[in-house]
């Protein structure tokens, strides 16, 4: 357990300090105290699930049911409810797929677990290629989806962040409205689904003067 939490805490403070150094450089200037506010604002979900070695995923709603319904009490699981059975029963597996391939030698091109097998690589739920699930997989996977959480928030933070300041607003303003957006329940509810991580990179799109395109066309 030490072991995943000190993982995912490293991993989230180098991903983040990587982010905001090339926001910083590539896009527009960040003061540190912005810099420092964006790295803390996904922190209000997962800061608990990162710093105490718990998981910010709803493994608990396993233990709803039979046969792990028995056991709730040995883990401290209460009374199992919730919608996110997606995650549960799909996304967390799909995940171990692919770790199951590259822990073999393979590449994740294939997931034998399901019925006669099916697309991996392919699969947008899975998307092992993409960076923020690339980076996770330094993690071991129940610390991997608090950090795969963590890192999509502060994309989606600091995409909302310099396309307000790209309108020209201050930073204080445009940090409130980075949390705004990232705490808006629509984007909070999808965080897990591979919606949620459309959703975060939706605030990154360049603004119209970055692209240096008039409302005129």
């Amino acid at each position: 357990m030490l072991w995943g939490k000190l993982a995912a805490i490293l991993a989230y403070a180098a991903a983040a300090a990587l982010v905001l150094g090339l926001a910083h450089r590539a896009v527009r200037r960040l003061s540190r105290a912005a810099a420092l506010t964006l790295a803390l604002l996904p922190l209000a979900f997962t800061g608990p699930a990162l710093l105490t070695g718990r998981v910010y995923s709803p493994f608990d709603l396993a233990y709803g049911s039979d046969p792990l319904r028995a056991y709730r009490a040995d883990y401290g699981i209460g009374d199992a409810r919730g919608i996110f059975v997606d995650i549960r029963g799909a996304l967390i597996p799909w995940q171990k797929a692919v770790r199951w391939a590259l822990g073999n030698g393979d590449w994740p091109l294939w997931n034998p677990f399901a019925l006669c097998g099916e697309p991996l690589a392919g699969s947008v739920q899975p998307a092992p290629y993409y960076p923020v699930n690339a980076i996770a997989l330094l993690v071991p996977l129940p610390w991997a989806l608090t950090l795969t959480t963590a890192l999509q928030l502060l994309l989606a933070a600091v995409g909302a962040f310099l396309y307000l300041r790209e309108l020209g607003i201050r930073e204080s303003v445009a940090a409130v409205g980075a949390a705004g957006w990232i705490y808006s329940s629509f984007l909070a509810f999808w965080i897990l689904y591979p919606l949620g991580a459309t959703l975060s990179l939706v605030s990154s799109a360049p603004s119209t003067r970055t692209c240096g395109i008039t409302p005129e066309g």
